[in-house]
């Protein structure tokens, strides 16, 4: 075995560097110099040199001469990735959504709830899935086309939110509607909410166990329902806007309707402080909110199982006549 210094080899390593013109480049710290408060480095092992060396701060000459080997190779590999045209960049395409209304977004909407069931719908993708198969033809045949209006992930308009943290950015919507990168565009969004048990899960401030027989209250992390409807209620989205919340429950609330529509309520207050008019949609069956200034309507599309059709879903304001605010 023949041992070197760290002064012999850095002679080594630095003639090596020499011969493949690399003395000046980032990999020549690789071997003996390299500190993680230099920043992030693709070469492994970084530092090298400890990895060999022994408690002398010597080194056998051959297992030395097998890491500068190793490493170079390593260079040769990251120069020949850099020297390689950059053909994964994803061109740049003229996009022509087709056109959408509201009608043909809330149709979809209805006949999906026609044809699911309850306890087969139990997370947001099944649901989101659902939609899709419900759509016209052209819109389901467009997915993944320059032609698409139907949008999974939707980026929301503004850049504001902030979820954890003090950093804000955008957040995204279930799904949109609409040219996915104009905001002035976009025909409707929609947040959707596939929940085991009943909606009370939603409602943070009044949320009930409602597995116990004294309805206590069961404290909550998240406010689910004010993070979907501060969504929905972006102020940079275009008046005419769709904007739905779709929650689909697995089981039916002992809440009251009332009180159910109290909780809302308290969180659009904290969220719109302007005066609303509340109504039910009696062709849909929906809950909406209207504002004037702004002018947005907000469609509470929320559904739980049918009181008397086992196999079949209802609106959860189904028991509601109109009613103002």
């Amino acid at each position: 075995m023949s041992l070197i210094s760290e002064a012999e080899a850095r002679k080594l390593w630095q003639d090596a560097l020499e011969k493949k013109c690399w003395h000046e480049r980032k990999i020549r710290f690789v071997m003996f110099d390299w500190r993680p408060e230099m920043g992030k480095i693709s070469y492994r092992p970084a530092p090298a040199w400890p990895t060999v060396a022994n408690g002398e701060n010597k080194a056998d000459r051959a297992t030395f001469l097998n890491l500068v080997e190793r490493i170079l190779r390593q260079g040769d590999r990251f120069s020949s990735l850099g020297s390689v045209p950059r053909v994964g960049i994803r061109p740049e395409i003229e996009l022509a959504p087709h056109p959408i209304d509201e009608q043909t977004i809330r149709q979809a909407i209805l006949e999906t709830m026609n044809a699911i069931q309850p306890g087969a719908v139990n997370q947001e993708q099944i649901l989101r899935s659902a939609l899709v198969s419900h759509l016209p033809t052209q819109f389901r045949e467009a997915i993944g086309t320059r032609f698409s209006a139907f949008h999974p992930e939707l980026p929301t308009p503004s850049d504001t939110y902030t979820r954890t943290g003090d950093r804000q950015m955008r957040a995204r919507y279930d799904i949109g509607f609409g040219h996915p990168r104009q905001a002035a565009a976009i025909v409707g969004v929609m947040e959707l909410k596939a929940i085991k048990g009943s909606v009370a899960a939603l409602i943070r401030s009044d949320r009930v166990d409602e597995s116990s027989e004294n309805g206590d209250v069961e404290p909550v992390d998240r406010d689910f329902l004010r993070d979907d409807l501060e969504k929905l209620l972006d102020p940079r989205l275009p008046g005419s806007a769709m904007r739905v919340s779709w929650v689909v429950a697995g089981t039916r609330s002992r809440l009251t309707t009332s009180k159910i529509i109290e909780s809302v309520q308290r969180t659009l207050v904290r969220l719109v402080r302007a005066e609303a008019r509340q109504e039910l949609d009696h062709q849909t069956g929906w809950l909406k909110w209207a504002w004037a200034n702004p002018d947005i309507v907000l469609h509470l599309a929320w559904y739980h199982p049918h009181a008397a059709e086992s196999d079949a879903f209802e609106s959860v304001w189904s028991d509601l006549n109109t009613c103002h605010l």
